[in-house]
């Protein structure tokens, strides 16, 4: 039996269409590849065509071109097309072999036609995923297995196919382009919207599409002169845009309604779906099944742990695009109906304790009762570990206004808003009259004590502190106590005692912000110059245990263990590690800043101007000082101990140090600063003061000095030091 003569359009390569982006990093990796096979294997859309065209117009080979349809899915259909592909003038006699009981005499004469050729080939096998015979597909993997030497096979498909991919990987016969490979890059985003968008909006929009290169083009010809961040991001989903009309008809219309229903009603999570969760939503016991099927099928859904042996650990996630379009869908479907699959995933997510997306399912349902009862029972855990930004988004979407008249939400919006900085917001929140609960009163005057802290008023810190522990109810003891703790120490009244309080309270009530808190002044006031000497190794301990309770970056801003950096900085320094000491002061100045502390800000500042000093950089100790000074002229009120801490940093850098030429004597970094302020013949209370340690400090290092210059009893180092070159002459 012949086979129907193909369509034209069947085996003619499709036109580029105008407009491209050069895939320049993708078309030089197949074209410098000898691999007889080019794979590329990605979802409808990923730009599997429009790349192979931008790499087959570099080649200097021939091209046939097949692009497999349903009705290929015949081995007579599929190899007679393949013939004609090759020449349409010469496929008769090939056309006239071909028998379903016995393809392999027509097969053979397609290779040897091939093989007669005298310029290399390149066969493209376009949509190939619509293949599923058997016969088929195994006559083809022995083809890819061993192709005539002048054959390159292309196969280009959205799923995986039974065709032998390991061993020609294992081969090396094989070059492969995926999804992830096809995804755009920054600078690809920037040239297919001529260089007119802004770098934020460029990463926004490849965060929103994933790179996928059809979003991405339906974007640059559809969104019109309106070039800003908004307009382009509102014009990826919706209900009649390009970008929706193309998944609904390239993507989703060819799933089963099932399949399809699936998808839908699982969109409402977010990022990780959960195939117990899915169940839970859909009624199915089978999702872990169906997601998976959907990862090899869809290619628009993503197992993110392929690695786990765990199938309960699985997770799986679809690409943002799609999603839009899915909850897009989900929007029209019966409001009873979208409540009930809200609720259920609420009470999936509360039942696994997982509280985030246990109120946001609650909102989603229009469950107040439930959300209420979610926040109040894991707001204040999570504020205690630093997760405050969390439990604002949460307020917020119950309601900020609503918060002000809950006493169980007040004091938590307002140390959520004092965290996140909305200092202008904050004011409304502290007001206190007779109707005020005890506890809610002494919440509010800590979180008062800290906003005049971070907004530089000093005196009204202390001042506030000093209410706030007077009132404190014992909920809220321990961060009154903190709160007082460092306002007094930038006072210059540190209490060692009430920060030994602050971390026994906050220990016993699980507050670790206050436990954090009375470390770090704790091994900050056992640096400060006193009656005693300077407990070094307390301070050290006391410093490294403040900064081992504050787990990443997000902690960090919660926690804003500054002080505990500037104890380790000045620990360094007083051991001669300046580099060490100018690091962990830079890290205190950062921390501030990002806080918006600007009180400890000026602190920090002095210690990075002592330890630019003590390394002989004489312009950042000075660039520190003009920084400090800057501070202290934008406080609203004067600081007096914080100045006085600024003048203490300028004595102790009017001395450069800095000692030309390298010594040869091995010096340590901090005897080489003795040395090099010898010359000033300071008193020995001025040199330890200097250098920021103590007296005792100061005479173990003479000693050391002298023994190592090998200076003779009576004799004087400065004079021996300038023999041996290591000071300048006097």
């Amino acid at each position: 039996m012949r086979p129907v003569g193909p369509l034209v359009s069947k085996i003619t390569r499709p036109r580029p269409p105008g407009g491209l982006v050069a895939r320049s990093r993708l078309v030089d990796r197949l074209g410098s590849s000898d691999a007889p096979v080019w794979w590329l294997a990605a979802p409808a859309g990923a730009g599997k065509t429009t790349l192979l065209l931008q790499a087959l117009a570099k080649s200097p080979t021939d091209v046939a071109w097949l692009t497999v349809d349903p009705a290929d899915d015949d081995p007579v259909r599929f190899w007679g097309h393949v013939a004609a592909a090759l020449d349409p003038d010469t496929a008769e006699p090939l056309l006239d072999l071909l028998d379903p009981a016995d393809l392999q005499p027509a097969i053979d004469a397609v290779l040897l036609a091939i093989e007669q050729r005298d310029r290399p080939l390149r066969l493209v096998l376009d949509d190939l995923h619509e293949l599923s015979d058997p016969s088929t597909l195994e006559a083809l993997g022995r083809l890819l297995l061993r192709p005539p030497p002048n054959l390159t096979v292309v196969v280009v498909t959205r799923t995986a196919l039974r065709l032998p991919l390991a061993r020609l990987r294992a081969a090396g016969a094989v070059v492969e382009i995926t999804e992830d490979d096809l995804a755009f890059d920054v600078a690809e985003v920037a040239a297919l919207f001529d260089g007119t968008l802004s770098a934020t909006t460029v990463e926004s929009l490849l965060e929103r599409t994933g790179g996928w290169a059809t979003a991405l083009g339906l974007l640059a010809v559809s969104a019109g002169p309106a070039r800003t961040t908004d307009d382009l991001l509102a014009s990826l989903v919706g209900e009649r845009t390009a970008i929706a009309d193309y998944l609904a008809g390239e993507v989703l219309r060819a799933l089963p309604s099932a399949v399809h229903d699936f998808l839908v009603q699982t969109s409402i999570v977010g990022a990780d779906l959960a195939p117990a969760l899915c169940d839970a939503l859909t009624g199915r016991d089978d999702s872990l099944a169906v997601l998976r099927e959907l990862t090899r099928t869809l290619r628009f859904t993503q197992q993110l742990d392929t690695a786990s042996d765990d199938p309960g650990a699985a997770t799986f996630r679809y690409h943002p695009v799609l999603r839009g379009v899915l909850l897009a869908e989900f929007a029209t479907l019966p409001s009873d109906e979208q409540r009930r699959l809200h609720r259920a995933a609420t009470a999936w997510f509360r039942a696994e304790g997982l509280p985030s997306g246990a109120v946001r399912h609650a909102m989603a349902a229009g469950d107040d009762a439930a959300a209420l009862e979610l926040i109040v029972e894991h707001a204040g855990p999570y504020a205690r570990r630093g997760r405050l930004a969390t439990v604002l988004d949460w307020l917020s979407r119950y309601g900020l206004d609503r918060c002000r008249t809950n006493p169980d939400l007040q004091p938590m919006a307002a140390w959520a808003l004092l965290n996140a900085r909305r200092y202008d917001e904050l004011d409304a929140w502290l007001t206190i009259d007779d109707t005020t609960p005890d506890d809610v009163a002494a919440h509010l005057v800590t979180v008062a004590t800290h906003l005049a802290r971070h907004r530089g008023d000093l005196a009204e810190s202390v001042r506030l502190g000093g209410r706030a522990v007077e009132i404190a109810t014992p909920v809220v003891r321990s961060g009154a106590v903190d709160a007082l703790s460092v306002a007094l120490l930038l006072a210059g009244d540190g209490d060692d005692d009430l920060a030994c309080q602050a971390i026994d309270l906050g220990r016993a009530t699980l507050t670790e912000q206050s436990v954090i808190s009375g470390l770090m002044v704790r091994a900050f006031l056992a640096t400060e110059p006193g009656p005693a000497e300077p407990d070094l190794d307390a301070a050290a301990a006391l410093a490294r245990e403040a900064l081992g309770r504050v787990d990443g970056a997000a902690a960090e801003r919660f926690h804003q263990p500054h002080l505990a950096w500037l104890a380790l900085g000045r620990v360094a320094l007083a051991e001669g590690r300046v580099g060490d000491a100018a690091a962990a002061a830079d890290r205190a100045i950062a921390i501030a800043a990002a806080g918006r502390e600007p009180l400890i800000g000026v602190v920090a500042a002095g210690d990075a101007a002592i330890a630019a000093h003590a390394a002989g950089d004489q312009a950042a100790a000075a660039e520190h000082l003009r920084r400090a000074d800057e501070l202290l002229a934008s406080l609203p009120t004067v600081a007096e101990p914080l100045e006085a801490r600024v003048r203490a940093a300028r004595a102790a850098t009017r001395f450069a140090r800095a000692v030309e030429g390298a010594a040869p004597v091995a010096l340590s970094e901090r005897e080489g600063a003795v040395l090099a302020l010898l010359p000033h013949r300071l008193p020995r209370r001025e040199l330890a003061a200097q250098l920021f340690v103590s007296e005792n400090t100061v005479k173990t290092q003479l000693t050391s000095i002298r023994h190592k210059l090998g200076v003779p009893p009576g004799g004087d180092i400065v004079d021996h030091a300038r023999e041996l070159g290591l000071l300048p002459a006097g």
